[in-house]
């Protein structure tokens, strides 16, 4: 939200004014003007916390470790307890690279395709 809030400050007031002068709506203003200029934040945050969600470890592991039926036995607690609880640490690594290369796929897709939908203020 922080960053939210940082972008939305960098938007020049005088923007939303030509707009309004113009005769643009709110939701008008808001397709047209805040979500192209806050478009770099929304990439940043989608990407880290797409990662973020890949990495999920905490929640599973301290209120279910698993769950019921293994329920809630997310990636990240597999990856813990084939290391740390049946010390196959070979395995837990090999385990580690593939979710590396999973978040690295998934990362590199959004940035190819941002090009198309985030619009930077120095770009025409």
């Amino acid at each position: 939200m922080l960053l939210f809030l940082a972008g939305l400050k960098q938007i020049p007031v005088s923007q939303y004014e030509a707009a309004r002068i113009d005769g643009a709506g709110r939701m008008r203003i808001f397709w047209q003007i805040t979500i192209p200029e806050l478009s770099p934040i929304i990439l940043f945050n989608l990407i880290m916390q797409m990662i973020n969600a890949f990495q999920d470890f905490t929640s599973a592991f301290v209120i279910t470790q698993g769950g019921p039926l293994k329920s809630t036995y997310l990636y990240g607690l597999m990856l813990y307890d084939q290391g740390f609880k049946f010390f196959k640490m070979g395995y837990s690594s090999a385990l580690s690279w593939i979710l590396f290369a999973i978040i690295l796929f998934f990362t590199s897709l959004t940035f190819r395709s941002s090009e198309s939908w985030v619009h930077y203020g120095d770009s025409l």
